[in-house]
């Protein structure tokens, strides 16, 4: 079904030097037998005008009717806004407690980030051992090779501070 290519091949001969082609007068029945078939669009009528008696009579209300309209407006306006107000408070609440309930997630989260990265700032460490330290640059600040012990006490120190605040966290 379709699959398969078509084999059929025409080969043409032109016997004419003028570069018409001459088919016969089956082959110019079949390509207008589509055209042939195709549906003729149905002839225009034209659209009657109703005349001003065929149309319908507009309604006249009485005066109590439209009356009684006018007093019922009012009070329908009253209720449609009764309506909509409540309707807005409901939302104004609902919305009120996803904000809450947004707010108290984000501080849960802030604060377990905070606890999670916070990066105190401990002054007062080792501070005997690093003012030996600069007291050293200062002496020798031509030779900071001479002050190689000092470094060294100093930076066990704080690796010493650093380890029992790991420790003490647990």
């Amino acid at each position: 079904m379709g699959g398969s290519n078509s084999t059929r091949r025409i080969t043409v001969v032109n016997d004419e030097s003028t570069g018409v082609i001459k088919i016969s007068d089956s082959v110019v029945n079949r390509l207008r037998e589509p055209f042939a078939t195709m549906p003729q669009p149905p002839p225009q009528l034209p659209l009657p005008t109703p005349s001003r008696a065929a149309l319908p009579k507009p309604t006249v209300r009485s005066e109590d009717s439209s009356t009684k309209m006018r007093e019922d407006e009012p009070h329908a306006k009253g209720l449609r806004e009764h309506y909509w107000r409540e309707k807005f408070r409901e939302l104004e609440k609902r919305h009120a407690g996803i904000l809450k309930q947004t707010t108290d997630e984000f501080n849960r989260g802030l604060q377990t980030v905070e606890e999670l990265f916070s990066n105190p700032t401990v002054t007062g460490i080792c501070e005997e051992v690093e003012a030996k330290v600069y007291e050293c640059y200062k002496t020798n600040p031509h030779s900071s090779l001479d002050c190689a012990r000092q470094v060294q006490a100093f930076t066990d120190c704080v690796q010493a501070f650093r380890l029992r605040t790991l420790v003490a966290k647990g």
